[in-house]
């Protein structure tokens, strides 16, 4: 039987590698870019296409399609799988009888330049939530969906393909490729959907209220979007500044960096009153889910912003057990997560279902 060591330690090997940059020689020139920058922008713009043209030019086309992963035999499969995945220029994926193709760019700046693994899972798991949802709309409303950190916009496309309308956003260095991508995968009239890319950093107020004011959004998601401590909170203010009162968040994630998971746990009560784990992998209908190791969080009831002081101040209690003020902490602690501070909530309740969040996370 192998032992919780042995898995963790494949589990970093198998991160380690998939991070790894391989250089390939090419042929196809890249997708084309979207719609322009606005003036502010078009510099900027215009060097990250120019780079991702020269990319491109310089690397051969790899296809490889997700199919093959549903494939795969056992755990080192799916990881090994999804790993040439990660490493081939372009990624088929299927929805609906339709078959999108994401290019990926290696020389994005940042993280946005593939498709993560969260993206193939939380695409799978939300296809018959997200039918479901659609379903009890009239006829006249579609799903409407932003998707933050979407990268090569795999998820948000194939939710288009399933008939929501999708804004997928990203940083400026990804914008190139993610609009790209867009352009090249609209989703058929049957399907009803559509997808749209704009720009969206965490800390610039200017974007986060141009998204903001194109909701009001149903669905807010986001996959390998907690990879810094520095960025976690920023992160929760965009989603809960998007957020209405009856959305839903989904954030798919990984591990990359425990104390990042820990500081989202802590804090994200204060932005929304529901924080629920919900078991993804074997409900994605992956096989051999190990492979993936991931979990979701489901944030629901957007709660009026707590001041400022009083966030700062619960991230810098964080580290400590229960506090004073009505805030209670979980107890479970493993690989460095912690349990999920219950904000507004200083009853045996709140300290148990916190403790829940964070023991299941730990756990993984």
């Amino acid at each position: 039987m192998e032992t919780s060591s042995q898995h963790v330690s494949r589990a970093a090997r198998r991160r380690a590698k998939k991070r790894e940059k391989r250089e390939r020689p090419s042929s196809l020139p890249p997708l084309e870019p979207s719609e322009p920058d606005p003036p502010a922008r078009k510099r900027g713009r215009a060097a990250t296409t120019a780079s991702t043209t020269a990319t491109a030019s310089q690397r051969a086309v790899v296809l490889r399609r997700f199919d093959d992963v549903l494939a795969a035999e056992d755990a080192d499969d799916v990881a090994e799988r999804l790993f040439e995945l990660a490493n081939a220029t372009h990624v088929l994926y299927g929805v609906l009888g339709s078959e999108v193709t994401i290019q990926q760019d290696p020389s994005v700046v940042g993280t946005g330049g593939c498709v993560w693994d969260t993206a193939f899972v939380l695409a799978r798991w939300a296809q018959p939530r997200v039918g479901a949802r659609c379903a009890r709309l009239s006829p006249a409303r579609r799903l409407r969906c932003l998707e933050v950190g979407a990268g090569c916009g795999l998820l948000g496309i194939a939710l288009a393909h399933l008939g929501c309308d999708v804004l997928v956003t990203e940083q400026a260095s990804a914008m190139a490729n993610l609009s790209a991508n867009v352009v090249a995968n609209q989703p058929p009239a049957r399907c009803g959907g559509s997808v749209r890319a704009a720009p969206l950093s965490w800390t610039d107020e200017v974007e986060v209220a141009a998204a903001k004011a194109q909701g009001p959004w149903d669905l807010l998601l986001g996959t390998d979007v907690v990879y810094s401590v520095e960025y976690v909170e920023p992160l929760l203010q965009t989603l809960h500044a998007c957020a209405a009162s009856g959305s839903t968040v989904w954030l798919c994630l990984q591990q990359r960096e425990p104390a990042a998971t820990s500081v989202l746990l802590e804090l994200a009560p204060a932005y929304f009153e529901a924080v629920e784990h919900v078991p993804v992998e074997e409900e994605a209908g992956l096989p051999h889910s190990a492979g993936v190791e991931c979990f979701l969080l489901q944030l629901e009831r957007r709660r009026a912003l707590p001041a400022a002081p009083a966030v700062a101040a619960l991230q810098e209690e964080g580290k400590g057990g229960a506090t004073e003020g009505g805030v209670q902490k979980g107890g479970a602690e493993e690989d460095g997560v912690g349990a999920a501070a219950m904000v507004d909530a200083g009853t045996k309740a709140g300290a148990k279902a916190g403790a829940k969040v964070g023991a299941k996370v730990g756990a993984k």
